[in-house]
């Protein structure tokens, strides 16, 4: 397996300054530092189970304990001019053969060059770790932005592959040049993770598969949430509303925001929480008026085309309801085809509840043009002549106007033969949201009891 340790070199040399007399301290000489001039390091209890005890307690810096320390790494440093100068000095006296140029990466201090740019940098750090499988990176040191441009990309690394990063040192100063804990920052790239992970499902639902956590607590949740973002985004909604999932997501999140170092995001959880818990309170209402809420919650996070297709369901949804309730023959025959639709009878296009959903919002779109039996027709019954003379009588011709428009609409969409910019179908469908609202909600149109 190939693994290498990526250190970035800072400036810290194996000389100091010391006072030429205690006469005349202002002026120094320049000596190499002695043992008790170094820095004490030393394993977080953590990195402490990982990694072999130390070979010495005091280095100069992290470069000298690295290479003495991870055998079976290679050591990759990213290095400035001036610190390859410092630091290849630094290993000259103590005479440790490693050449940096041979085996580093080049970021120049100069803001004009092209290798003092972001994108190469970042581009340089990602081909180095994408060139090994299992990867080590110091961040003790460094220059300018580069520590950070190191952490965005490992953050972007861990994402793609969480077994990739095996550890991320940091040298945690406990006393000024004195004594330094190596901790391990990997810990806070999940979270970093956890919290673009929550953040992106919070605005648009959607969790990608790549991520995957050491934390099983995490990993769990990201699951939940790719469940429930594969159910919504494809528009499979009876799963969430009426199953389990949401509440168990909504518990697994309570769990999570107690846990200390989540306290920073918690708004994420918070927000998501009752937002899966307004989405689990649809289950109390009719299901023509859960698709509408649905449509208006997938308008807000800009997915227009499952707002329309949700918005033309609760249509005939609403068309369902009404048509029930206009007698108790067209609701006993409604009862029958759920019958037929629920034994399984065949063909099974012809007995769904699409059908069920669609020959309703039909007949009320044709009324006396609508073509054949409404469901299905017995020597006894049909129903039709009955629903339109009801239909006539209520006036519906504008509710008509606006069907013939939504399904025009959402067809036009759906096969995606629309030219219009994103901007038009926005506009256009809050103009269809508002006209669903004013005919099924304020007015119920197709309810005798709120005509005068």
């Amino acid at each position: 397996m190939s693994k290498a340790i990526i250190t970035l070199l800072g400036l810290v040399r194996h000389t100091a300054q010391k006072p030429l007399s205690s006469e005349e301290p202002s002026r120094t000489i320049t000596i190499p530092k002695q043992k008790e001039d170094m820095a004490r390091y030393y394993y977080s209890d953590a990195l402490g189970k990982k990694f072999p005890p130390l070979k010495q307690d005091v280095y100069i810096n992290m470069l000298p304990l690295i290479l003495e320390n991870f055998d079976g790494y290679e050591k990759v440093c990213v290095y400035t001019q001036t610190a390859l100068k410092v630091q290849q000095a630094l290993l000259e006296h103590h005479h440790i053969d490693f050449d940096i140029e041979k085996n580093g990466l080049f970021v120049s201090e100069n803001s004009n060059d092209d290798k003092a740019q972001f994108g190469y940098i970042l581009n340089t750090i990602n081909q180095t770790m994408d060139a090994y499988e299992r990867v080590i990176i110091d961040l003790t040191h460094g220059f300018r932005h580069v520590p950070i441009l190191a952490m965005i990309d490992l953050i972007m690394q861990h994402i793609q592959n969480p077994h990739k990063i095996e550890a991320i040192l940091f040298g945690k100063e406990i006393t000024p040049q004195k004594e330094y804990e190596i901790i391990d920052l990997v810990e806070y790239l999940e979270l970093a993770t956890l919290s673009y992970m929550l953040s992106t499902f919070e605005q648009n639902y959607t969790v990608s598969s790549r991520f995957v956590f050491k934390n099983k607590r995490y990993n769990h949740i990201a699951k939940q949430l790719g469940l429930f973002s594969y159910h919504i985004l494809s528009n499979s909604l009876k799963p969430l509303i009426e199953g389990e999932l949401i509440e168990k997501l909504a518990d697994e999140l309570s769990a999570l925001a107690t846990e200390t170092e989540i306290e920073h995001f918690n708004t994420y959880i918070t927000d998501i929480i009752e937002h899966l818990l307004e989405i689990r309170s649809l289950k109390e209402h009719e299901e023509w008026q859960r698709f509408h809420a649905l449509s208006r919650i997938m308008a807000h996070r800009g997915y227009l085309l499952n707002a329309i297709t949700l918005l033309s369901e609760a249509v005939g949804l609403y068309c369902l309801s009404a048509i029930e309730t206009f007698s108790d023959d067209i609701h006993e025959h409604i009862e029958i085809f759920r019958g037929y639709i629920a034994e399984g009878r065949e063909p099974a296009h012809r007995y769904s509840f699409y059908a069920l959903t669609s020959q309703s919002k039909n007949i009320v779109k044709h009324r006396k043009d609508f073509k054949g039996s409404y469901l299905f027709k017995t020597k006894d019954f049909d129903p039709k002549r009955s629903i339109i003379e009801r239909l006539d009588a209520l006036g519906v011709e504008a509710f008509q106007t606006f069907i013939i428009e939504m399904d025009n609409f959402r067809n036009n969409m759906a096969h995606g033969n629309s030219s219009d910019v994103v901007l038009d179908v926005k506009e256009r469908y809050h103009t269809m949201l508002a006209s669903f609202e004013r005919f099924c909600i304020e007015e119920d149109i197709l309810n005798p009891k709120t005509k005068k």
